[in-house]
């Protein structure tokens, strides 16, 4: 693995516009404003630190997300830390990217490198590597929202875990509680529940989320490593980002953030001819 930024200085491109959302600015930017036109406002004394939101096609879970962006609307982070556990590649630590910075049809969003070196001398499973980036869309389908939401420029730090060890979760969170400021936000990418039935999908996300809300870290690695024994038809997996879920967790424990359900749909929803197979969509805001 490398731990220099000499890998790579180049800008990664927008590898999914056009598929899991509007290629087009303009589109994007409707969308985008649309949906978070229709989420629910919630009145706060101030915006979330953290949020857990999915990552599939915006006609899927777009609605969902913007319920966790709506509160972020305006909002000065200067940083933006995204974390996901990776759906290519298998491997033991935290890959954080090396790229200069990303691509999207609404601009190009600068990498941290500072941040991200500080955090890879933190802890020696922490790595710079944009390999396990490459092809993932877990944190590129966060970025237009952030764009349209957040008023000041901000910097990203892209991170994904390449295994469900808990060490490398305890140890990332760890890591980012002592390096994170003010200004830093920290979005976790994850969907819920594949491929059971619509309201299968719906009693097992709605007991992921409630795991989650109440920071019950033994409970949920329990739940989440239990889908074997569900025998339930088309299951695969609970949620396809457990190890960032879990890193989330630990680090509001670790910082005091209260964790407030905001939404919760399945892509049965949203396109009712596929109710017999598909994906859980959950968002969460975590508070100071």
């Amino acid at each position: 693995m490398f731990n220099h930024l000499s890998e790579n200085k180049k800008i990664r491109p927008a590898r999914f516009a056009g598929q899991f959302y509007s290629a087009e600015p303009g589109e994007l930017r409707q969308e985008i404003a649309g949906y978070l036109a229709l989420a629910s406002a919630t009145k706060l004394a101030e915006p979330p630190k953290m949020i857990l939101v999915p990552h599939a096609g915006y006609m899927y879970s777009g609605p969902v997300a913007a319920r966790a962006y709506n509160l972020l609307t305006g909002t000065d982070f200067t940083r933006v830390i995204l974390l996901g556990r990776s759906h290519n590649a298998s491997f033991a630590g935290v890959a954080a990217d090396t790229h200069q910075g990303w691509q999207t049809p609404l601009g190009k969003v600068l990498v941290d490198q500072k941040f991200i070196l500080a955090l890879a001398r933190a802890d020696k499973d922490i790595f710079l590597d944009s390999a396990p980036h490459q092809g993932d869309h877990i944190l590129e389908a966060q970025l237009p929202f952030l764009q349209a939401v957040l008023s000041a420029k901000f910097q990203i730090a892209p991170l994904v875990l390449g295994s469900e060890e808990t060490a490398f979760s305890h140890k990332l969170a760890q890591a980012l509680a002592a390096l994170i400021d003010k200004k830093t936000l920290v979005v976790i990418s994850s969907d819920l529940a594949h491929y059971p039935p619509g309201r299968t999908a719906q009693a097992l996300d709605q007991k992921t989320l409630a795991l989650i809300a109440g920071l019950d870290e033994p409970a949920l690695i329990a739940h989440l490593n239990g889908v074997g024994r569900l025998n339930i038809p088309n299951l695969q997996t609970l949620a396809c980002g457990g190890s960032a879920i879990l890193t989330g967790m630990r680090l509001a424990q670790i910082l005091k953030l209260k964790p407030k359900i905001l939404g919760y749909q399945n892509s049965g929803d949203r396109v009712p001819q596929g109710k017999d197979r598909v994906v859980g969509y959950g968002a969460v805001a975590f508070f100071t």
